[in-house]
């Protein structure tokens, strides 16, 4: 009796102080996906525009309009003010909506991916997958809310809600479809892209 007692001490010491200490050396025990702010994410570890993507000023900016609505105002901040991604986006950016109307986070998801499907990406296990993170990290939008969106290279995008940050996609492919939805030459609003490069 007093061994088995003796050996159920030894495996509850084994699984409550021993495994904690060692699962993290071997990568276990750890998600795979960026920790949500506020509720494991240490406040000192939640990054910040300033800190993605330092010493970024104005390109240009511009509205869009759809159809009679005004939906947002745009704004694209680069590295000393200076758009110089023309082939690709290998210095990181920003790009600043202000909303001008209340629309869903869903539905602004779901709409992003619209974009993306009319410049010619059509894989669709890669858009579902988007689809669903956008959806969890977009909110819900009224008149002056901004959101920010931070493309840093080889990382993927991190969004905010004014000051606040809101997540990571942490995909290049993606970062770059998405911004493409502004930047790229086949966008569905080419004024919208000329006033937000400066040309």
């Amino acid at each position: 009796m007093i061994k088995q007692v003796c050996s159920l001490l030894c495996v509850r010491r084994l699984l409550l102080v021993v495994l904690p200490a060692v699962l993290p050396t071997l990568g276990l025990g750890q998600s795979a996906h960026p920790q949500v702010p506020g509720e494991t994410m240490h406040k000192s570890d939640v990054p910040t525009v300033q800190q993605l993507a330092p010493d970024v000023s104005p390109v240009g900016q511009g509205l869009f309009r759809y159809l009679f609505w005004r939906v947002y105002e745009a704004q694209l901040l680069a590295p000393e003010g200076v758009w110089q991604n023309r082939s690709g986006y290998e210095t990181p950016f920003v790009l600043r909506l202000t909303y001008l109307r209340d629309l869903l986070g869903e539905a602004i998801a779901e709409r992003s991916v619209e974009e993306m499907r009319k410049q010619g990406f059509n894989d669709d296990e890669s858009l579902a997958h988007w689809l669903k993170q956008m959806k969890t990290i977009f909110p819900d939008v009224g008149n002056g809310t901004r959101l920010t969106g931070v493309h840093v290279p080889g990382v993927g995008a991190y969004f905010f809600e004014d000051d606040r940050y809101l997540g990571l996609i942490a995909d290049t492919q993606f970062s770059q479809k998405f911004f493409n939805i502004w930047l790229s030459e086949k966008t569905t609003g080419p004024d919208l892209r000329r006033e937000l490069l400066g040309l």
